[in-house]
């Protein structure tokens, strides 16, 4: 009975966060200068997608540099733990 009990609850409040989040505004988005620049971005560098041209453009190097970090750590880490065998 219990268990029954709880289902009810979770599918009332399911449904309860279902309607209100039908009832809600929906936003609208209005052109900024940062989309602008992105756009325009994206079409300079032939992408579709906005974000990606956001990472492929100002963001290349600093990506780049981060995934260079990352690597030469890893590369640290397995030299300072021995070689191939790591730790014993």
């Amino acid at each position: 009975m219990r268990r029954v009990a709880l289902r009810l609850a979770a599918a009332s409040a399911v449904a309860v966060g279902v309607w209100g989040a039908a009832r809600a505004p929906i936003p609208t988005s209005r052109p900024t200068p940062t989309t602008e620049v992105a756009r325009e971005l994206a079409v300079t560098l032939n992408v579709r997608n906005l974000v990606a041209a956001i990472y492929l453009g100002p963001r290349m190097l600093d990506t780049f540099l981060e995934v260079t970090v990352i690597v030469l750590a890893a590369v640290g880490m397995r030299h300072l733990a021995g070689g191939k065998g790591g730790p014993p």
